[in-house]
Formats: C-alpha cells, sequence, structure tokens
C-alpha cells in the first residue's frame, strides 16, 4: 500500500512492492512520516501490481493511466462519501466525491441547515450566526441587484480580512454574481488592469484604499464603487431578490489574479466544482467537525484563504 498523496502524484511504478516506507502506525488520529516529507492523513491504499501510477496536470487523465484503468475508487477518509471518476473541462477525467453539493451556494446552505444558531464568523467583538450570515447574503444581494448587478457581472472585492468580505462574498454569491478578489498591496495600475481586463461593473474596497483606486476613465465597465456593500432592509431584499438563476458545475464562480510579477496578471477562473471540493478536501485531510473553528490567517482574497 502507499500513501493516497503519493498514489495520485508519484510517477513512479508499483511492479516490486510499495513506493514509499512507512514509519509509525498508520491510524486515522496520527500523523505518519516517509521519505518525502512529513503531512497529515496516514491512509493507504492498496496498488494492484503492474499498475503505472502517472502525474497528470489538474487531474486530468491521460490514455492508460491510473485514473483511466482503477474506476470507481474508495475515499481514503473514513465516514466520507466514495470518489468516482468524471468527465469534465470538456476533455478532463479527474477523481471527484461522488456526493457533493451542486454549487457553491447549495454548500453554504448545507452548512445553513445543519448549523443554523451555530457560529459561521467571528471577527473581533462581531459574531455571526450561519442564519445571520444568510440574511446578510439576501440583504448585500439585493443591493446589488437594486444597483443593476445582474448574475454573471464581475464584481471586484478589494477588502482585507472582515465581515464586508465575507457578506459581499455571500451576496454575490446569492445573486449569482462572480466575485473577483484582489490583494489589498495591489498598486493603481495592477488594480485597473484587472478591473478592466474582467469587465467589472463594482467595486467594493477598503476605505483606506480609496487613494489607491483608478480613474474612472482606466475602467469604464465599472458603475459603482462602494466601501461597504449595498444592502437593503429584510423586507425589501425578499421583494427585490430575483430567484436564483440556474447554475451549473463548471460555471465561474470566483476569478483570482495572478501577481503579474513576471508579466500581465492572468485571471484563474474557479468553477463550481473547483471551488465545492477545495472545501470538501479541507473538511476531510483536516477532519473537520461541526462546531470546530479555524483561525483565518492568511488573506481572504488569496485562494488558500478564500
Amino acid at each position: 500500500p502507499i500513501c493516497w498523496r503519493c498514489w495520485a502524484s508519484s510517477a513512479a511504478t508499483a511492479t516490486d512492492g510499495p513506493a514509499r516506507r512507512f514509519v509509525g502506525p498508520a491510524r486515522p488520529d496520527r500523523r505518519h512520516t516517509h521519505d518525502k516529507g512529513r503531512f497529515g492523513g496516514p491512509f493507504v491504499f492498496p496498488l494492484r501490481p503492474g499498475v503505472r501510477r502517472a502525474r497528470t496536470a489538474a487531474g486530468a487523465c491521460a490514455a492508460g493511466s491510473i485514473y483511466a484503468r482503477i474506476g470507481a475508487m474508495p475515499s481514503p477518509f473514513p465516514n466520507s462519501a466514495p470518489i468516482r471518476l468524471e468527465s469534465h473541462f470538456v476533455d478532463r477525467v479527474m477523481p471527484c466525491y461522488a456526493d457533493r453539493p451542486p454549487d457553491t451556494w447549495a454548500l453554504f446552505e448545507r452548512a445553513l441547515a445543519a448549523q443554523g444558531e451555530s457560529d459561521a464568523l467571528v471577527d473581533a467583538s462581531q459574531r455571526l450566526s450561519w442564519r445571520e450570515l444568510a440574511t446578510h447574503a439576501d440583504e448585500v444581494a439585493a443591493g446589488f441587484a437594486r444597483a443593476g448587478v445582474r448574475p454573471g457581472d464581475r464584481v471586484g472585492l478589494l477588502a482585507g480580512n472582515r465581515t464586508a468580505f465575507v457578506t459581499t462574498l455571500a451576496g454575490l454569491l446569492r445573486l449569482g454574481a462572480i466575485a473577483v478578489p484582489m490583494g489589498t498591496r495591489l498598486q493603481t495600475p495592477e488594480i485597473a488592469y484587472i478591473l478592466a481586463h474582467c469587465g467589472a461593473v463594482g467595486l467594493v474596497h477598503d476605505e483606506d484604499l480609496t487613494a489607491r483606486l483608478p480613474d474612472a476613465a482606466d475602467v469604464p465597465a465599472l458603475r459603482h464603487r462602494w466601501v461597504d456593500p449595498p444592502r437593503e432592509a429584510a423586507r425589501a431584499a425578499r421583494d427585490l431578490l430575483p430567484p436564483r438563476p440556474p447554475v451549473t458545475e463548471e460555471d465561474t464562480v470566483f476569478i483570482l489574479y495572478t501577481s503579474g510579477t513576471t508579466g500581465r496578471p492572468k485571471g484563474a477562473m474557479l468553477t463550481h466544482l473547483n471551488v465545492v471540493h477545495s472545501v470538501l478536501h479541507f473538511r476531510e485531510t483536516m477532519s473537520l467537525a461541526p462546531g470546530e473553528r479555524s483561525l483565518l490567517a492568511v488573506p481572504a482574497s488569496h485562494v488558500t484563504g478564500l
């Protein structure tokens, strides 16, 4: 047997026994060490003799690789849904969680149904339960809708780790618009390029970053600038909000831009399928349970924080 991470990423073959040597017991509540370093999740997955493991980009399946041969796979994590091979993004075959929410907002709704009155967010002295966060999301979504933001529109988010970042993100999810988070260290030229390149119609930003915002002539599609996300009262929100538009797993939900160190920033279009799997990976590999808390110590605009 070899560990899940090595099975998924190693390009070695497994014809003469394990490709990695483990030290320590393989128990779900322990860590183990192998010759490539230490990581959490001492779960093993048996390989059939003679099967070559292939590393492929973004989970793509090359003809003859292990992904093409093995079919449905048991999950390496206890008490989780099985993993199966699926075809996505035209020609990609990749392992996917069989039981998963169909989109990112549905993921939020699952948490709301399971933990409605539990804390969803703690920001200094402010606390929001999942139900309160859902109300905020409706109010913010209605505020965006009144301002003319429509499903599929891009809205920039230039803010640090604060409640408004989360409520803006949740409101855009509820409306079906696409959030474009940006790092707060970006300067005016990068901000202008990203907003113009993605065609953002609005921008929510920290007040102390106002001086860095580009001139209107440099971002012709940008119609709105808000220090805090627009909100409507709860009663008005119910009247203003249209039904959430249907989305597919491969629709874009976020756009994250590279730093532009070696050239112009490039936008990575994250889909609902990407985000849902990232959340499930965090939950499974860290064995997160309801009621446990995680400290967000990186920028929320970074892919890890997001």
